[in-house]
């Protein structure tokens, strides 16, 4: 395959992804707005797919794409795009509503080599999709169109970041919704060719992989990071976090109540009572043996970092009272 042609194949498959999602996220908006029910209040409507822009009770219609990536500043929390890195083989992944794609083939590079940098960036408010431009730094001149592909050179691993604005004006859409995307990928540079000479010692990530560069130039695989790799490292799983609940937490002398307890991210859990009440799992829900006197539950859980979390539920007894 010629240079000019892997080029063109980059750009195609990042426009091609961009506007199946933009067509799938329009294509609710519209099925929603021909079956939501009619209201007296003054609507900007689209001429283009016949949006509304509220619904019945005056509620702003958030589209599929919310929370993750909002439709517009301020519908549902702070957003933007997405990217990511990828190599001739592997496609990149597919963007949700608003947002840009920064890809390179390949997606690691010996230093004095070139790779593309492909990108294309998204953005349609009710249907209607504007141009696009914008910039990516560092090393890549100038004002950008929407998409595109260029050669980068890069003599050390670079980070590069896109930030893509909408352009034009459209009658009823304020300014202040035409919010930029932006998106970031990496492109890996090694020292030299593997077995050529002497090389720095260095980390560096293949996707999900981790390798090491030898003095040698050679390369190593060091291992597979099951939560993905970056910057040369494995990424570390999120710590964990538990629960543990009482119902009812207020009991009679001699009754029995319901211990339910429930964890994520963790590798085990134990839960232990002073009344000599034990169980374990990373869920579960039991019931007591007989309660007496106040007794504390404690749940503590193993993360699959490696660390601990604890908590713990405290049932009571009803007070006796009598005569004298």
């Amino acid at each position: 395959m010629t240079r000019t042609t892997e080029k063109n194949a980059i750009l195609a498959s990042l426009k091609h992804r961009l506007h199946l999602v933009a067509f799938l996220t329009i294509s609710a908006l519209v099925l929603y707005a021909v079956f939501a029910p009619g209201t007296t209040e003054k609507r900007f409507v689209s001429s283009e797919v016949r949006f509304a822009d509220r619904s019945l009770g005056g509620a702003m219609i958030v589209p599929a794409s919310c929370p993750s990536h909002p439709h517009y500043a301020g519908e549902c929390g702070a957003g933007g795009g997405g990217g990511s890195t990828i190599d001739e083989n592997t496609p990149p992944p597919e963007p949700d509503g608003n947002a840009c794609v920064i890809a390179f083939s390949p997606a690691t590079i010996v230093s004095g080599q070139s790779a593309f940098l492909g990108w294309s960036s998204h953005f349609d408010i009710f249907g209607i999709e504007f141009e696009m431009t914008g910039t990516i730094d560092p090393g890549v001149d100038g004002t950008l169109a929407g998409s595109g592909v260029t050669t980068v050179s890069p003599s050390q691993t670079t980070t590069y970041t896109g930030v893509f604005t909408p352009v034009g004006s459209v009658e009823g859409i304020p300014q202040s919704w035409l919010t930029p995307v932006v998106c970031s990928g990496t492109l890996n540079v090694l020292s030299s060719q593997p077995g050529t000479g002497n090389c720095s010692v260095v980390n560096f990530c293949d996707g999900n992989n981790l390798y090491q560069q030898k003095a040698n130039c050679s390369n190593v695989l060091l291992q597979q990071c099951p939560y993905g790799c970056s910057a040369g490292a494995c990424i570390l799983p999120a710590p964990p976090d538990a629960f543990i609940r009482a119902a009812p937490a207020l009991v009679r002398t001699g009754e029995t109540t319901n211990i339910t307890w429930g964890s994520s991210n963790s590798s085990s859990c134990s839960v232990s009572g002073t009344n000599g009440d034990s169980w374990s799992g990373k869920n579960g829900s039991e019931t007591t043996s007989e309660i007496t006197t106040q007794t504390t539950y404690t749940l503590i859980c193993t993360g699959l970092d490696s660390s601990e979390v604890t908590d713990t539920a405290i049932v009571n007894v009803i007070p006796i009272f009598e005569e004298t």
